[in-house]
């Protein structure tokens, strides 16, 4: 134990010759005992000429701004002050700096005269500092008529030393200085320093709560989850593909079929001269009998989808109604129209899938229908578009919608008008060329049905078609398929 002892004095008086000088400077005493040890002499000029801490913050004070013009804004005055190697640490420094800004210079040294901080301090000076720097230097009118622009801090140097534990050890110590910046701006400080955080009042907290509480989650229910989208698809672009598949086959069964199969297609029922192929005659050869079945399966769900689209949608034009009578008779017409819609899509469908080499009276009779419930279905449309819109259309959407359906109904019933006379020519007197012009106003009648049902496009061009999870909520409660959401 003695000799620990001695170890140490020897220790000590060798630190006491050699050390202090060169940390604490040229000095008459040549002896000194250890609690001389400290860092802030090495934070003077006269050991650290070259790193005494930022300068660029004080740049700003030197930055002329040319003259403004006399509708601009006027440029409020500012100082900026900083004040360096504070021998505190950053992270506590930090919660002062913050809890200033955005004050006024009465109000900040006012709350800092409070708190029982070293940090409060050394924020208190500097900003009485930049006080004095901005009336004096910068010409400030009034001391009072400052606030708190900027206040922050930044990290300083950090000098690391050694603390004694038991038994022989030894820990690192580290001894944390700060930077700290603040600028001063003419004028009055902002309601809200922070943009987003304003104070709310009681009602509008009262408000997010009830909100917070309404979105919540609660397990195992679905009533209160949000709404899950798996699909979406623009309405517009289902119309697109429900006109463009069957008119794109058609030219293609017709194409082909001209060109590989002309005696197949030409030959009639008076086997006279003809140069147009019906659309069951390019529709009913091989193979482009399955490629046209292809095309009308796929055409056919979108178009039940479209039927019940629009049995919800007329549904809802009525409940805007005020005229009980209105009201009765477009409840019928609605009826009326959605039994015909489905009527015209099965007879479609029993046309593209009975031939008329397979089994003709069954498919001349299910033309009939398909062409009856059409012709009907158009009508009843118009009828009911004039019910529901008494004043006429209310948007350009509307308008234009209406106007084709008038040309394309007006063209189906003059092209059903000439059908019907090229087929008595035909089957009862067997002219030639009948059955040619029989069959172009077929086409135009097919193209006229496809263009009326391509109206969807203006009826709803912005909705689109949803495929998600719990939608309880957001279902029409007097639908009855709930196809249509609010």
């Amino acid at each position: 134990m003695s000799a620990l002892l001695q170890s140490f004095r020897r220790l000590t008086l060798l630190s006491s010759s050699n050390l202090v000088p060169a940390l604490v400077g040229p000095s008459s005493t040549t002896t000194a005992t250890t609690n001389n040890f400290h860092t802030s002499s090495t934070l003077s000029k006269q050991w650290n000429s070259r790193n005494t801490g930022p300068s660029r913050w004080l740049q700003l004070n030197k930055i002329v701004y040319p003259p403004q013009a006399p509708e601009e804004t006027p440029r409020p005055a500012f100082v900026c002050h900083q004040k360096t190697n504070i021998k505190y640490s950053p992270k506590k420094m930090w919660y002062i700096a913050s809890f200033v800004r955005g004050m006024s210079v009465d109000e900040a040294l006012k709350q800092l005269s409070f708190v029982d901080k070293k940090g409060a301090a050394t924020i208190k000076e500097a900003i009485l500092e930049a006080v004095e720097m901005a009336v004096k230097r910068n010409n400030v009118e009034f001391r009072s008529n400052l606030w708190v622009a900027e206040s922050f801090c930044s990290k300083g140097r950090v000098f690391k030393g050694f603390r004694r534990h038991g038994r022989g050890r030894f820990g690192e110590v580290e001894y944390k200085h700060c930077h700290y910046f603040v600028r001063l701006e003419e004028g009055a400080p902002p309601a809200n320093y922070y943009p987003g955080r304003e104070q709310k009042s009681g009602k509008e907290m009262l408000d997010e709560w009830v909100e917070s509480m309404r979105k919540r989650k609660v397990i195992n229910s679905f009533q209160s989850e949000k709404l899950a989208v798996h699909l979406i698809v623009s309405f517009r672009d289902i119309c697109v593909f429900t006109l463009v598949l069957p008119l794109g086959t058609l030219f293609v069964c017709f194409v082909t079929a001209y060109v590989f199969q002309p005696e197949e297609i030409h030959e009639t029922h008076c086997r006279v001269y003809n140069i147009i192929p019906s659309i069951s005659a390019i529709t009913g050869v091989s193979p482009q009998r399955y490629l046209w079945r292809i095309s009308i399966a796929l055409h056919i769900g979108p178009r039940f989808v479209i039927a019940f689209v629009y049995k919800n949608y007329y549904r809802a034009l009525i409940n805007e109604l005020l005229d009980p009578l209105s009201i009765k008779k477009a409840s019928r017409l609605l009826k009326i129209v959605y039994c015909l819609n489905m009527v015209e899509i099965c007879a479609l469908l029993g046309v593209t899938y009975i031939s008329n080499k397979e089994n003709y009276p069954l498919h001349e009779k299910v033309f009939i229908v398909f062409m009856i419930s059409s012709l009907s279905y158009m009508l009843a449309t118009l009828k009911l578009l004039k019910v529901l819109q008494p004043n006429g259309p209310q948007t350009a959407h509307e308008e234009s919608a209406l106007r084709y359906k008038r040309a394309f109904f007006a063209l189906s019933i003059a092209s059903t008008v000439g059908l019907i006379l090229f087929f008595m020519k035909h089957r009862f007197l067997c002219h030639d060329l009948a059955f040619s012009w029989f069959a172009l106003c077929e086409y135009i009648v097919a193209s006229a049905n496809m263009g009326f049902h391509c109206t969807t496009m203006l009826d709803f061009p912005t909705e689109d078609f949803l495929i998600a999870k719990n939608t309880e909520r957001y279902r029409k409660k007097q639908a009855a398929l709930s196809w249509k959401l609010d």
